[in-house]
């Protein structure tokens, strides 16, 4: 009997503050938040801390309706059970016996004959702890307390430093991407191609030189600014350029070993030839570079498109022609095709 109804009020110490033995008293639960045992080097869960006072006799019904349903009899059955329990408890603390309840304490009579109870501080009975047990712990020295400290404060500086850089990563990465979609900063085979504002002087209305990319270098009668901005391709077309029409050999137009005169002279019977071909007199016109190794660079990359660039001297620039067409329409079409590409070009119409 002793052992069924300490197993109802261990049920009731999990949901409710107290629990009330009739003419016997009754078990008052404490909140207890998490606490070290030092002696131990233990930290223990938040608790509750359980006490007995023999004040609390009065039947609220709680523990009879308890035991009734835990036991499967009625509540009349119930009450008798609980009144042999008090009766056969106060027979035993007369004869100086202690009444241990399991998983919750033991009762017995002090001096002055007064019932004390000592609680089993093995159990916990706060049920937001559920599955909590007492961590072991140790002192620690006062060489690895500054050691801590030392890892804290760099761990908050690498955040701080952190906290600082990343918008600026943001802000750069957006910037980036917004640039390379609109064709200002690609790449093609590893290397950088990008458009350098170009300085211009005001009174002389001469473009500056800049030797540091190939963007620097535009012909000032040139209408369309971003004929130099490309990049790599995304695909192969066909061009409708014919080789015996207007194919120059770079050797021919360029050779380093010629002379100014002999250059003059080419790029002129050049510019003849095709003024002289009336079904090809819309060219689409990729770069207009002072320095001819910019202007081979240019060349080469649209060659991998399978189109049949030239290289047309002019004054003293290369005019880079990626493609020459007898139907302006056709020519148009082609350009929007090399622009999906990112390669800039406009039409220039021969007279």
């Amino acid at each position: 009997m002793i052992k069924q109804i300490s197993k109802t009020i261990q049920n009731l110490l999990l949901d409710y503050n107290y629990v009330a033995i009739p003419q016997l008293g009754g078990f008052v639960s404490n909140y207890q938040s998490a606490r070290i045992i030092e002696d131990k080097n233990i930290i223990l869960p938040p608790s509750k801390l359980i006490s007995f006072n023999s004040d609390l006799k009065n039947n609220d019904g709680l523990l009879i309706h308890a035991l009734a349903q835990q036991e499967q009899i009625t509540l009349q059955q119930s009450e008798q059970l609980i009144k042999l329990f008090v009766k056969e408890v106060f027979i035993r603390l007369d004869e100086g016996k202690k009444i241990v309840l399991d998983r919750i304490g033991f009762l017995r009579f002090n001096q002055q004959l007064n019932i004390e109870f000592e609680f089993d501080s093995s159990e916990n009975y706060y049920a937001h702890s559920y599955g909590m047990v007492g961590v072991s712990c140790s002192t620690l020295s006062e060489n690895e307390i500054v050691e801590r400290k030392k890892q804290i404060l760099f761990t908050k500086k690498n955040f701080i430093r952190a906290a600082v850089l990343i918008p600026f990563l943001v802000v750069g990465t957006i910037l980036s991407i917004y640039l390379n979609n609109i064709g200002m900063f690609t790449t093609y085979g590893g290397q950088q191609a990008s458009v350098i504002t170009v300085p211009i002087n005001k009174k002389s209305n001469v473009v500056s030189e800049n030797n540091n990319t190939i963007s620097a270098q535009i012909d000032l009668k040139t209408e369309k600014k971003n004929a130099l901005a490309y990049s790599e391709p995304m695909r192969k077309t066909v061009s409708a350029i014919k080789e015996k029409d207007v194919k120059i050999k770079c050797s021919e137009v360029v050779e380093s070993t010629c002379n100014n005169e002999k250059e003059t002279s080419v790029s002129e019977k050049n510019n003849k030839e095709i003024k002289s071909t009336p079904e090809l007199k819309y060219q689409l016109i990729a770069g207009s570079f002072k320095g001819e190794a910019n202007a081979k660079r240019l060349l080469r990359k649209i060659e991998k498109l399978n189109y049949q660039p030239i290289i047309i001297k002019k004054g003293n620039r290369f005019r880079v022609i990626a493609s020459a067409y007898s139907n302006k329409q056709e020519a148009v079409k082609i350009k929007k095709e090399l622009k999906q590409r990112k390669i800039s070009t406009w039409v220039n119409t021969l007279k």
